[in-house]
């Protein structure tokens, strides 16, 4: 018997893909975070770095999984994640997109999805595996595709709310057009006192509509 203590096969496979990650990042120039206590279904952060070298804020959370286990099922196109039910509720009420990355060491491929926004859009059935496309694979991914769902990239920040609506264009019956900007539904919501942005788009009359684009000073297309 050793004096020594062992180090499990798992150890490996699991710092292989959070390896893979990081050497994703550094290849382009991004910031990884790893977190350094016990995640809980969240290993680490990306942050956007602009091409002029500036952190933008911008974060997307990562849970990595890494190992054969994690590629025994597929549809053909993509490979196949079973979640337990309170991760898939955690990543889903997550405050910032979540990618799910499925790594395979033994050919050094590593997949991804948005999995909070599969799961948030619909398109995910929640009773059903993970569909992780195999297309989406970090070798071939761009650095600013893991962001689409954390804000524009490229765009400054708006330094208040009546600067961002402005930049929008109403029109009557609630149909909203963003010019050149990103307005989360949120602020939206609260700016019009409605409780919902499906609300909001469906129960506002023209009147409302004419009104707010008065107050703020934006136009409203008949």
């Amino acid at each position: 018997m050793s004096l020594f203590p062992k180090v499990g096969v798992a150890f490996s496979v699991e710092r292989l893909g959070i390896n893979a990650v990081a050497a994703f990042a550094a290849a382009n120039g991004l910031i990884w975070r790893e977190n350094s206590i016990k995640d809980i279904g969240i290993d680490g952060q990306l942050e956007y770095v602009s091409g002029s070298g500036f952190a933008t804020g911008r974060i997307v959370a990562l849970q990595v999984k890494s190992g054969p286990s994690f590629f025994a099922h597929e549809d053909g196109e993509s490979w196949l994640f079973y979640p337990e039910d309170k991760h898939r509720i955690y990543w889903e009420r997550f405050p910032v997109p979540v990618i799910l990355v499925l790594h395979k060491p033994d050919t050094e491929e590593t997949f991804w999805l948005d999995v909070r926004q599969a799961y948030r859009s619909g398109a995910q059935d929640k009773n059903a595996g993970v569909s992780v496309p195999k297309a989406q694979e970090f070798k071939i991914t761009s650095r600013t595709k893991l962001f689409d769902n954390a804000g524009l990239i490229g765009e400054e920040f708006a330094e208040s709310l009546d600067e961002v609506l402005k930049q929008w264009r109403f029109k009557r019956d609630a149909v909203i057009q963003p010019i050149g900007t990103s307005l989360p539904a949120a602020t939206f919501t609260k700016a019009v006192q409605k409780e919902s942005f499906r609300q909001t788009m469906h129960r506002i009359s023209a009147d409302t509509v004419q009104r707010l684009a008065d107050e703020l000073g934006v136009p409203v297309e008949v």
